[in-house]
């Protein structure tokens, strides 16, 4: 039971950060994602 404990305690703060990380990494793609999208319509508004 004491070992179990431990092995819990070790796996899931990496799961955490796993996860903490692959949103952050989401956040910023979509920040860029709508960026891009932004200058995307700025340039064919200025096209005709």
């Amino acid at each position: 039971m004491i070992h179990e404990h431990i092995l819990v305690d070790e796996v899931v703060p990496h799961l955490y950060l796993y996860l903490y990380t692959i949103l952050i990494f989401f956040e910023l793609f979509n920040l860029y994602f709508l960026v891009f999208i932004e200058y995307v319509m700025i340039f064919f508004c200025l096209i005709p």
